[in-house]
């Protein structure tokens, strides 16, 4: 299966800071092996953004924009065209790495987001709006890559009401023995995943005085176990290298 990736822009093209309508449109085909083909097609664009969105979204019967995703090299596009332009989106990846700018996206486009993904902090020290998003009912919430964030609490993922956590912080988590004991007497209730990956190795003392109920894997590889909370919700709890991971069993 190819992936087929539609260019509007090249580097350097000031369209794009106003999404001005593209002249040249470029389509690459994207083999499995992430080669391109060398015959790339390239032809005069007859249509706006909004047009090239709604067609795209018939061919695929998709209804909204799913995903916006602002790397480096995006500071100078203004966001309200964005916003305009591609309406409601449902995931949103911000890699940029200006705070400022990642704060300015999120305030355009944070408030009815179901999925996020955050490379960097953005927020200083006692910032509400750092709070304001971790409450927020996130279907899934990514905190770093390469472990890159920074400031991450164990007070801050207690108040965290995303489903599905993904975190990746720049110094080791020290609280995940912490986590899983207020876990067990109800703490997070929406949780139904958490993935930590550290810089080191997980040690096996972030089960001291968790009552396990089964050993499921213990082996110098990957220690995986199961474990209840109080209202008698069952857990894996798999700890593999740099990776600790928490497995809510939900019941359908």
């Amino acid at each position: 299966m190819a992936d087929v990736s539609t260019i509007f822009y090249l580097f350097g093209d000031e369209n794009i800071n106003v999404l001005q309508k593209p002249i040249t449109v470029w389509m690459m085909d994207k083999k499995e092996d992430n080669s391109a083909e060398d015959d790339t097609l390239e032809f005069l664009n007859p249509l706006g953004l909004e047009q090239w969105l709604e067609h795209i979204k018939h061919v695929f019967n998709c209804r909204e924009a799913y995903q916006l995703v602002f790397g480096n090299g995006s500071e100078n596009i203004n966001l309200e065209i964005i916003r305009d332009t591609f309406g409601h989106c449902e995931s949103l990846w911000i890699e940029t790495n200006p705070a400022n700018r990642a704060r300015e996206i999120l305030g355009v486009f944070q408030k009815d987001l179901k999925e996020l993904k955050l490379r960097n902090n953005p927020f200083l020290p006692g910032d509400n709006e750092y709070q304001k998003l971790l409450l927020q009912n996130f279907k899934s919430l990514e905190l770093g890559f390469g472990n890159r964030f920074e400031r991450l609490t164990l007070d801050d993922l207690l108040i965290c009401n995303a489903v599905d956590i993904n975190l990746s912080p720049v110094e080791n988590f020290e609280g995940i023995n912490r986590f899983l004991k207020l876990w067990i007497k109800g703490s997070n209730p929406q949780l139904h995943r958490i993935s930590i990956k550290q810089r080191t190795e997980i040690p096996k003392d972030v089960l001291k005085g968790i009552q396990v109920s089964k050993w499921i894997k213990d082996d110098p590889i990957e220690t995986e176990v199961e474990i209840y909370r109080v209202n008698g919700t069952k857990a894996t709890i798999s700890m593999k290298g740099l990776r600790f991971s928490l497995f809510v069993e939900i019941e359908k």
